[in-house]
Formats: structure tokens, C-alpha cells, sequence
């Protein structure tokens, strides 16, 4: 393993997008990647825990004939042959916020932009819409 801790089972996925490649990184070993983000950020999870993980993983693995290919990067269909590491990043600090007597509290999103729109519901839900809102607007304009 290196230092982001992306070991040799990693795999690229190259699909084509108006004539450009674009290269997906998975990790096949999500297991052990996940367990050491965890472990560097002072946490575990339960069994059950990493179950509801992989289970959002392991979703339909038969081919979609109606959608381009295109079309299912968007909808997350691609994490189903492993975790690219933006998504196991978000997930890694997503259940790290799990407690062990809540179970599964919310159900664990198969795309990346799904995963943040999920994480700013919620934050509103939390702090108020307003609130997130305001900070979000501010920070887009800020860049």
C-alpha cells in the first residue's frame, strides 16, 4: 500500500464521454481501506453497520440495456465493482458519525452526488435551512 493507503487491488474503469476517456478508480478491498480511514479518524463500526456498506455496494449488477453508459455513471451504477475513493472518503466520514446503539440511521447513497446532496438535506435538517443556505451561497461566492 502507499501512503493514501490505495493498495495494488485497485482497478480503473475507463468509460467514454463525447470521444473523451474518463478513468474511474475502485478499490476492491474496500473493507480494509474503510476500516483504516476509520481507524485514523478513532472509530469503529458494528457488523451491522458494515453490512448496510455493503449492501449499497453490492446493488444490481445486471446490465441496464436501456441507459448509456454515460447515463449510469450519473445514477451510480458503477460503485457496484467497488468504491471509488471519493465515495468511500464520504462514506468513511459518514458513518464515522454512526453510533454503535443507532443501528443504520439513515440508508447510504450509491453515487457521490447523491451522497453530498444527502449530506446537505441533513445539514439543513440540522441547523436550519436558512442557515446552510446562507453558508453555501457564501462560500460558492467566495471562489
Amino acid at each position: 500500500q502507499d501512503s493514501t493507503g490505495y493498495g495494488p487491488q485497485d482497478e480503473a474503469q475507463d468509460l467514454t464521454c463525447g470521444g473523451k476517456v474518463l478513468e474511474l478508480t475502485t478499490i476492491q478491498d474496500w473493507r480494509t481501506v474503510l476500516s483504516h480511514i476509520l481507524k485514523v479518524l478513532g472509530r469503529r463500526i458494528t457488523e451491522e453497520q458494515m453490512v448496510a456498506v455493503e449492501r449499497c455496494l453490492g446493488g444490481d449488477e445486471k446490465p441496464c440495456k436501456d441507459r448509456s453508459m454515460w447515463d449510469r455513471l450519473r445514477a451510480g451504477m458503477f460503485v457496484a465493482r467497488g468504491a471509488t475513493p471519493l465515495w468511500l472518503r464520504l462514506v468513511a466520514q459518514m458513518v464515522s458519525r454512526w453510533r454503535s446503539f443507532d443501528g443504520v440511521p439513515f440508508r447510504l447513497k450509491r453515487s457521490v452526488q447523491s451522497l453530498i446532496i444527502d449530506l446537505f438535506g441533513r445539514l439543513e435538517v440540522t441547523h436550519g435551512v436558512c442557515v446552510v443556505r446562507a453558508t453555501l451561497s457564501y462560500l460558492t461566492l467566495s471562489r
